[in-house]
């Protein structure tokens, strides 16, 4: 069997085929039917082109366009945190306790100036308690 008896083979089956399924169209139907499967077909093929020379254009990346934003972008997005630990450091001192020294500087005694002021804020908040209460 050569490659002409097989291609002629092939078309009779196509046709044979296409008789067969034209058969079971209506008579009345055929003319929307055709024009469908030629819209179809003419579908696939532009498909078919428009996917061929998109392919041809290389890869995306070599299309891109690079523009220089202008803005680092260390100064819009906050640095990633790390995801480590600090090593420890020995040659460090601990940190001391406050000593009464130290805390005196910023201690003052509220009762020194204002302590009827605070007896009444205080008589005040516990009347107001007392007088929640059955």
């Amino acid at each position: 069997m050569n490659i002409k008896e097989l291609g002629q083979s092939l078309i009779d089956e196509i046709l044979s085929l296409s008789d067969k399924l034209l058969d079971r169209i209506p008579q009345e139907k055929r003319r929307f039917f055709l024009l469908i499967l030629g819209g179809l077909v003419f579908f696939s093929i532009c498909l078919t082109v428009v996917s061929i020379t998109i392919g041809r254009r290389g890869p995306a990346d070599s299309r891109a366009i690079i523009v220089d934003p202008g803005i680092p972008p260390e100064e819009l997005f906050y640095p990633r945190e790390p995801d480590f630990l600090p090593p420890l450091l020995l040659e460090r001192d601990p940190h001391q306790p406050w000593t009464v020294e130290n805390l005196e500087l910023f201690w003052k005694n509220p009762k020194v100036l204002n302590e009827d002021k605070w007896r009444e804020t205080a008589s005040a908040a516990v009347d107001k308690l007392l007088d929640g209460v059955p």
